[in-house]
């Protein structure tokens, strides 16, 4: 009863995902992925957190976040990330899934996910919400098997297209208009 009841609140805070965006983030390939309910956070404004006066968040506002979290933190860095941002109350908060070792491993990708609060690290939340985890899961498959002959997609190619979701867990709208 518990984690049914955490899986819950945890699918109210993360939301629908809208359709992602890739954005370079140090040089880094990112595919974002923005979820219902994160235009109600705060946002980044040279280095101090405000209310965010807007409707939503730009794609420069995101990308400044990225930016300050990245240079902010030591993590693995991988040849692209996958972040998910949402919000948790007030929080405004990214799940960073790093991937690399593309082509070595025989079963995929080596993956690594941390949680952030703002730029802190937050463990207290977990990885992420099952949304995000068949999210992730589409996303692989997509890379690993939507190429050539049913194989592995380039980086160029996969980073150009986005896997289809479920209807259940995407809105299918774009966050930047």
């Amino acid at each position: 009863m518990v984690v049914k009841n955490r899986v819950r609140i945890l699918e109210e805070q993360m939301g629908k995902f809208y359709i992602p965006e890739v954005v370079k983030v140090r040089k880094i390939p990112v595919v974002v992925y923005l979820c219902e309910g994160v235009e109600n956070t705060l946002c980044m404004e040279s280095g101090k957190w405000k209310e965010h006066t807007g409707d939503r968040l730009t794609k420069t506002e995101v990308r400044e976040h990225l930016e300050t979290l990245y240079m902010m933190n030591k993590f693995p860095w991988g040849k692209f990330n996958i972040d998910i941002l949402w919000r948790k109350g007030i929080s405004f908060m990214t799940d960073v899934w790093t991937f690399s070792n593309l082509d070595s491993w025989g079963s995929g990708a080596l993956s690594t996910g941390m949680t952030f609060s703002g730029c802190s690290r937050d463990t207290a939340v977990g990885t992420s919400a099952e949304y995000g985890h068949v999210m992730l899961g589409r996303e692989a498959e997509h890379r690993l098997f939507g190429g050539l002959n049913g194989g592995p997609m380039k980086l160029e190619e996969y980073l150009a297209s986005r896997p289809q979701l479920p209807s259940q867990i995407t809105n299918n709208q774009r966050y930047f208009i």
